[in-house]
């Protein structure tokens, strides 16, 4: 698109695969799977990096390497390919400890983060210490802090909010920012849906939804 863009940073929380292959080009899902407070990172098989190796090495090459990851869980690019790869990449990642530090870097910046934003902030921040610059850098916010508010009151007071409900008005009143209307009162909302259905169940259940 002409944009002058230098490298791209992939930042990772403490489920780590994908920064291990920006290192040293191997892609291993057969590690521990960890939960963490930015549950959208919390990952061991990336769909998108599949998209990238796919633009990047052709289909047959990309057709290949997911081959051997449903038959191995792992695999490895080339030297040359990794090369190619680390021209446009770099991979950091960010446990919920360096998490938590970053929500509190950010706001001390001014911009209250949600947990997977601020791993994106840990990620600039090592960035800059290993390369020993500040170049200006581009962060891609994701989600409203008060998505996870207690995440992010914990993060920002080391303390523990009454419950996940009242960590909303507790972040809000910590901070002197609005909860988002969407958000706003959700406690005192009528639950509409309380059933659950069993995988093996569903089709079944959506042909009776469906009237058939």
């Amino acid at each position: 698109m002409g944009v002058p863009f230098g490298r791209l940073i992939c930042a990772s929380n403490r489920n780590d695969v994908l920064t291990e292959f920006f290192a040293c080009g191997v892609y291993d899902r057969n590690r521990s799977f960890h939960t963490t407070m930015s549950p959208s990172m919390d990952i061991l098989i990336s769909s998108n990096l599949e998209r990238l190796l796919y633009v990047k090495f052709g289909a047959r090459r990309c057709k290949a390497l997911m081959e051997q990851l449903n038959a191995t869980g792992r695999y490895a690019l080339t030297h040359e390919e990794l090369s190619s790869l680390r021209e446009d990449f770099v991979g950091y990642s960010a446990d919920e400890e360096k998490t938590a530090e970053a929500i509190r870097y950010a706001w001390d910046a001014g911009y209250l983060a949600d947990p997977h934003t601020a791993v994106g902030y840990a990620a600039i921040r090592a960035d800059r210490g290993a390369r020993g610059r500040a170049q200006k850098i581009l962060l891609a916010s994701t989600a409203s802090p008060y998505k996870f508010a207690a995440n992010v009151y914990r993060s920002l007071t080391g303390k523990e909010p009454q419950n996940d409900l009242s960590a909303l008005r507790e972040l809000s009143a910590l901070t002197s920012t609005p909860i988002p209307v969407p958000l706003q009162g959700i406690g005192e909302r009528t639950v509409r849906f309380t059933g659950s259905v069993a995988p093996e169940e569903m089709p079944a259940r959506v042909l009776e939804f469906a009237g058939v």
